[in-house]
């Protein structure tokens, strides 16, 4: 397919879904492509450069208005985009959008074997990738895209995040740029192609590199309302993705994904979301590679706490058993939290820590004579001292929590 086959083709989808006659015209006005090509070789409108985005009555019809732009430019002559359409409310937005969907096809080659297409749709799968992740979303140029590469922005999305660490050992390190670029960008396209090759993602699944170690897919979903269903193909899929990519020896994966949104401008918070969950989750469980929402939910909590909470529980509570001093907060709080893990009971605590249940008992009153919190009867304050550690954990720079792992 040539250049001005793909315009031909992209002016007949947009005439259709903006009720529009749209053309492209060259600097005298000689209709060069149309989505009737019935028109093509006609003179349409004289000396266009004049009439650059600005909105006038059509001549002929004046009910119609005509929206005229400058497309591209080849070898010194200069292209026009035309739009005429029967309102004049949107015709510059969608004049836009048009123009926008167009300015994918001015570099497109003209013939193009497999490997091409292939390479192409991955191309057009990472624009769409930059644009919806990217700070200002344009939403005449979000859909723009999605009409173009023609995804249904109507179905559910959510963000996988997929980090890669590419490990290394006394013969290779790919974080080491040796002159071998074209190596390392054949590593990279190969897990791309294991992870777009994986059996359930579809035609309407978008993915690519965002940045320089990271892959994000935005996986989509046919709206439903239990969405139960859906977090529980995502937890099957993501494992299957870290099953495909076991087969990289020198790579280390992290693995999450976001909310569920039924709007693809929300891709970027559920990526946001997916970025969160990873963060969270390398700091208790940092050998894992799958972060689940309900493997890291306490984590998840404590990360999202309300500042009043903060500042008028945690803080106080942990200065109360510091005394200041920080000498006996190692103690009381690895013996606490042990404590909360294992349901209050002396006896799984003790087993696992090695510590007697007396020693447990002791220090456990010690923290209730300096803070009033009993974790043996109430478990709200069990709850506040589980808080408490993962808090310290997850704020380094509050205490050196350096001891306590």
């Amino acid at each position: 397919m040539n250049m001005w086959n793909a315009f031909s083709q992209v002016l007949a989808k947009y005439a259709v879904l903006f009720h529009s006659a749209i053309h492209i015209v060259d600097h005298n006005g000689i209709i060069l492509c149309s989505h009737n090509d019935m028109l093509l070789g006609e003179s349409f409108l004289r000396e266009p450069e004049k009439y650059c985005n600005t909105m006038l009555k059509q001549p002929i019809h004046p009910d119609t208005y005509l929206f005229c732009t400058e497309l591209f430019e080849q070898q010194n002559v200069k292209y026009y985009l035309i739009n005429e359409e029967k309102t004049p409310n949107q015709i510059s937005v969608n004049s836009e959008a048009i123009k926008i969907a167009l300015s994918c096809f001015l570099n497109m080659p003209q013939t193009e074997t497999g490997e091409e297409q292939n390479l192409q749709l991955i191309n057009k799968q990472q624009d769409i990738i930059d644009i919806l992740l990217h700070a200002n979303i344009k939403q005449a140029e979000v859909q723009a895209m999605l009409q173009l590469y023609e995804i249904d922005d109507s179905r559910l999305r959510i963000a996988i995040v997929i980090e890669l660490d590419f490990q290394s050992n006394r013969y290779f390190n790919i974080n080491i740029n040796l002159g071998y670029q074209p190596v390392l960008e054949k590593i990279r396209s190969e897990i791309l192609e294991t992870v777009r090759s994986n059996r359930y993602f579809n035609t309407q699944d978008i993915y690519g590199f965002y940045g320089t170690n990271e892959i994000v897919v935005l996986k989509s979903f046919i709206p439903t309302a239990d969405l139960t269903r859906i977090y529980l193909a995502l937890d099957h899929i993501c494992n299957t993705l870290l099953n495909n990519l076991s087969r990289f020896s020198l790579l280390k994966v992290k693995l999450a994904y976001g909310n569920i949104y039924s709007d693809i401008i929300m891709a970027k918070e559920s990526y946001s979301e997916a970025k969160q969950i990873i963060s969270i989750g390398k700091v208790e469980h940092f050998e894992d590679d799958f972060y689940s929402i309900d493997t890291i939910m306490i984590d998840s909590i404590c990360k999202c706490l309300h500042p009043h909470i903060i500042y008028k529980i945690l803080i106080p509570y942990i200065k109360m058993l510091s005394d200041g001093t920080g000498e006996h907060l190692y103690d009381f709080l690895t013996c606490s939290e042990t404590f909360v893990d294992c349901c209050m009971s002396f006896t799984r605590a003790s087993k696992i820590s090695s510590i007697h249940r007396n020693t447990y008992n002791k220090r456990l009153l010690k923290i209730k004579e300096l803070t009033a919190l009993d974790p043996i009867t109430n478990f709200k304050d069990a709850l506040i001292i589980k808080l408490i550690n993962v808090y310290i954990r997850q704020n380094p720079d509050f205490l050196d929590v350096n001891q306590m792992r």
